[in-house]
């Protein structure tokens, strides 16, 4: 299967019920939901696409013969011919195409290039997969090492010539079913078949770190294969079941447009009697109790009933086809589905799959303790569980904390006067708990505050500190720690205090005129 150039477009190799020797060419442009037979007449074996519109590449199955269709597979002329190197990977230029890791062209398949791969340590490495990036610098590759029996995924920027191994695997690369870009550079889904399920894995950061996305069920297929599309997220399955010596035959083409969480399921190519297939999934899988889930089921067969058991302790709990369910305590979940038909019925059973957290407890008992122009806070103690961050801290809207605080208690130093609001928020890996707030004032050596008419300005000073008021009025001047550096001098309507006296610092300007008096903190930064 391969991806075409348009939203919904896509190819894919399958058996036609009057041409039953071997596998024939299918054209979708509505997402797998049907399907045309574009060609019955040739030995296909694997089928790529470039950018060129309509340019389709496909080996036969005798040799490496490369053929080329300029018209979607309905036509098709020979390229080059090799005895090696079947395999194709799309290429992500107009006429670009590659014979695995080994070479690639740049004229539509006629003539090759030779890669080096001089990172092969020998004949017992084993190239299972390769795929291009979207940028069209990086690639990537999935191979097994005979000799150290391991599997390795690498990446490389020179055509593979050279290799940067990321990561070593427990599956063996036989094991895998897809192995495709994604939507955006750095893009990367790989999928294997361990014991039945396909475990989809999604990278995007060209491999560096892999998310776990999604398990299917694969118990009753005989192959699977995974492209992914030509929007953000989009994710094809293709699979095939045989059973009577082709007297009943399916294909199914599984759609997701969230990266593999959820599917749709098409059926574009099929006759006799369809398997049973127990598949579901929910896009969500981590909440706070209580922890409501919309629940997908996407299984296979005909005239189905459905068993969910959301807590996998015998009960059913619903036989709805697509159910919503509320988890009400937290703990960790695993989930079965057992769906039953005419023809048979199927169970599959995810372990630990739904995690549901308690609510978040928010901090209790905040105190503020204010003492001249220092806030100290204080408050009670989470019981910390293995999901406990820390502590976040706000005055007003600033956050103080750049990264959560284990600490119950925060100093927040040499404010000026005023009222703020302060607020802790408890941190969890998994959520942040609502706030807990306390007010705190500061009114350092003022008995009244009153502001009518007088300015006191700059602030920060460098030359001079500048005051002025329509009257009288007497100046005094503190230090931070409160010692007396400008004793109170009388003045009227205006005067200027040079800067230049004091050494660099924070200071307080007393200004009194009748009974009222107005302190104001002000940043001394002379040269």
């Amino acid at each position: 299967m391969t991806r075409g150039w348009q939203s919904g477009e896509i190819f894919f190799l399958g058996r036609h019920q009057q041409v039953s020797i071997n596998d024939v060419l299918y054209y979708s442009t509505d997402f797998g939901q049907t399907a045309t037979c574009v060609n019955t007449e040739m030995n296909f074996a694997q089928i790529v696409t470039d950018k060129t519109q309509g340019y389709i590449y496909f080996t036969n199955i005798w040799n490496a013969t490369i053929f080329l269709s300029t018209n979607y597979g309905y036509d098709w002329t020979m390229q080059s011919t090799y005895s090696y190197y079947r395999r194709l990977l799309s290429g992500v230029k107009d006429g670009w195409v590659y014979r695995k890791i080994y070479q690639h062209s740049e004229d539509y398949g006629s003539t090759f290039i030779d890669h080096s791969c001089a990172w092969i340590p020998n004949n017992q490495t084993w190239v299972k997969y390769a795929e291009l990036d979207n940028d069209s610098i990086h690639g990537y590759i999935y191979c097994w090492d005979g000799e150290l029996e391991k599997a390795f995924f690498g990446l490389t920027t020179n055509h593979f010539d050279s290799l940067i191994f990321l990561e070593s695997y427990g599956y063996h690369p036989s094991s895998a079913f897809g192995f495709a870009r994604g939507y955006t550079d750095g893009e990367l889904f790989i999928a294997h078949n361990i014991d039945s399920r396909g475990k989809i894995r999604y990278t995007n950061n060209y491999g560096v770190n892999f998310m776990d996305i999604e398990e299917i069920n694969l118990t009753v297929m005989d192959l699977w294969y995974m492209t992914t599309g030509n929007q953000e997220g989009e994710v094809y399955c293709w699979a095939s079941k045989v059973t009577s010596m082709y007297e009943n035959y399916n294909v199914y083409i599984f759609h997701s447009m969230d990266y593999g969480r959820t599917f749709e399921i098409f059926n574009p190519v099929g006759w006799g009697i369809q398997p049973v297939l127990a598949n579901f999934s929910a896009e969500q899988k981590t909440g706070i109790a209580p922890f409501s889930i919309d629940w997908y089921n996407f299984s296979i067969g005909e005239d189905l009933s459905y068993e969910w058991d959301f807590e996998n302790d015998g009960i059913v709990d619903s036989n709805e086809e697509n159910p919503t369910y509320t988890y009400e305590e937290p703990g960790i979940y695993s989930v079965s589905l057992n769906v039953s038909g005419p023809d048979g019925s199927n169970s599959f059973t995810k372990e630990n799959y739904i995690t549901v957290y308690p609510f978040p407890a928010q901090p209790q008992d905040l105190t503020a303790e204010v003492m001249d122009d220092d806030v100290y806070l204080n408050w009670q103690a989470i019981e910390i569980d293995t999901a406990f961050l820390g502590y976040n801290i706000y005055r007003d809207t600033t956050i103080l904390t750049l990264e959560p605080i284990t600490a119950t208690n925060y100093e927040d130093l040499n404010q000026s006067n005023g009222t703020y609001k302060y607020c802790v928020e408890a941190v969890y890996t998994y959520a942040v708990s609502e706030q807990t707030c306390v007010e705190a004032s500061i009114t350092v050596g003022i008995d009244e505050l009153c502001v009518d008419n007088i300015t006191i300005y700059p602030n920060p000073v460098v030359d001079e500190i500048l005051i002025n008021f329509p009257g009288t009025f007497q100046v005094t001047v503190y230090n931070s720690i409160g010692m007396l550096v400008f004793p109170e001098k009388p003045f009227r309507y205006h005067t200027s205090i040079s800067a230049r006296i004091f050494p660099k610092g924070i200071y307080y300007v007393l200004v009194k005129t009748g009974g009222r008096k107005i302190i104001s903190k002000i940043v001394i930064c002379t040269p």
